[in-house]
């Protein structure tokens, strides 16, 4: 008797065992997709979250769940006759046909659907999964989120916290979402009372999903050059890279005038196109051609005047072309140096300008006061040694700030440093040097 109540147990046992491990099991395998979010009370500039959103999301179940994700690229390759730009509209349908027609076309077994609307201050995000065969939303996996704030949309927080409510009410191993929680802040929400609060996203953790929707934008725009600048940046994070050289070899099969028939208007078309893609980047580089770096480590006292109680603080700073600008550069001359020209086109494609940039460094104590200021000028392509500045520039510089009050020196330095250049790349570096 004893026996037989052990294997009736066991039995028992079994079938629970088993009927976990089947809703454990319901989604594993399953083949998802992330319809391009709809949004509500956006204007056009602000379109672009909805590739931003829907890379994000796509991110995330690609790494932090067994689903068979299908990426954006998978089902432009089946739209391969339509242009680019063609999946990005799907976001202004709203329609039930076109989200089904949407997953259909890469068999998708299951889809993702997102609507985000805008209230004045705040953002709303509303998200939910639906059986493709069935035609219906999946019971219990859904949420919605209110009261987010910008920078907990852009930052991507709000939507690694969406990522992880869904595969949690998709029976989705916690131990594979441990990464993602930690990704994730507390949103207000109406359907969880899970309230974590692990660590706030770095800026290079979203900045891939971030730079391609905002490079899809830009080429969806017209707008070349900056097109070209997001989507190398994109190019950091291997899920994204695909997209990105994608992308990237359709601008240049673009600009090269591969697209174009064979006839004589081509290269008028191409010139016209030309002129637009250098002023462009003239105004790109102007922009965005420097990166300051410098470092408090390396800071030298000397010329000490015990009895005033000052001396002469020198702080190294170097100067240098962004190599971003420099590649994006190098692309284009290569392309335009690729098309046959029955002629000169006129075109200034020289890397230098004669942009003047204002350099401005204040030193101060750790309370806020400042102890020097100093003012650098970049003038006509040469800086104040008469250092040339092209293409592969880079020089350091001591700058002095005479009669610094001695008393502050135990405390420490503070550096602040702006300047004209609207898109430097300005930081510090401990112990940098050239």
């Amino acid at each position: 008797m004893l026996k037989r109540r052990n294997f009736s147990f066991f039995l028992l046992l079994l079938f629970f065992t088993g009927l976990l491990n089947a809703v454990e099991n319901k989604f594993e395998g399953k083949k998802i997709i992330v319809y391009p979010p709809v949004l509500h009370n956006f204007d056009t500039e602000h379109f672009w979250l909805a590739d931003y959103v829907q890379g994000e999301l796509t991110t995330d179940f690609q790494e932090y769940s067994d689903l068979s994700v299908i990426n954006r690229m998978n089902l432009e390759a089946v739209m391969s006759e339509q242009s680019l730009a063609e999946v990005s509209n799907y976001a202004l349908k709203e329609d039930f046909l076109a989200s089904m027609e949407y997953a259909s076309l890469v068999y998708a077994d299951l889809l993702v659907t997102v609507e985000i609307t805008y209230t004045g201050n705040f953002y709303a995000i509303r998200c939910g999964v639906t059986d493709v065969l069935k035609a219906t939303a999946v019971s219990g996996v859904a949420c919605s989120f209110t009261g987010i704030n910008e920078s907990e949309l852009s930052d991507g927080t709000a939507i690694h916290k969406t990522s992880y409510e869904l595969l949690s009410k998709m029976n989705i191993n916690q131990k594979k979402l441990l990464g993602l929680s930690e990704k994730c802040n507390p949103i207000s929400n109406e359907n969880t009372s899970n309230k974590n609060t692990p660590k706030k996203n770095t800026p290079k953790e979203y900045s891939s999903n971030y730079n391609l929707a905002k490079g899809i934008n830009s080429q969806n725009k017209g707008n070349i050059v900056e097109a070209m600048m997001y989507l190398t940046r994109s190019k950091q994070n291997s899920l994204t890279m695909q997209e990105s050289d994608a992308r990237l070899n359709a601008i240049n099969n673009t600009i090269s005038g591969r697209n174009i028939k064979d006839t004589i208007s081509k290269e008028i078309l191409l010139r016209k196109e030309w002129i637009k893609i250098w002023s462009d980047f003239r105004n790109y580089q102007n922009d965005s051609r420097l990166q300051i770096y410098y470092s408090t480590e390396l800071i030298k006292v000397s010329k000490l005047d015990y009895e005033h109680k000052t001396a002469t603080v020198q702080l190294p700073v170097v100067i240098k072309e962004n190599a971003e600008c420099q590649k994006i550069y190098f692309d284009l001359l290569r392309a335009y140096n690729k098309i046959p020209k029955n002629g000169d086109w006129g075109l200034n494609t020289s890397y230098e300008t004669k942009t003047i940039y204002n350099i401005y460094i204040s030193l101060k104590n750790e309370k806020g006061d400042i102890l020097g200021k100093k003012k650098m000028v970049l003038m006509n392509r040469q800086f104040m040694s008469e250092v040339e500045l092209k293409y592969d520039y880079a020089a350091q510089y001591w700058i002095d700030f005479p009669s610094v009050i001695t008393m502050d020196l135990s405390e420490g330095f503070i550096v602040d440093i702006e300047t004209d250049c609207k898109g430097a790349v300005i930081m510090e570096l401990p112990g940098y040097r050239i």
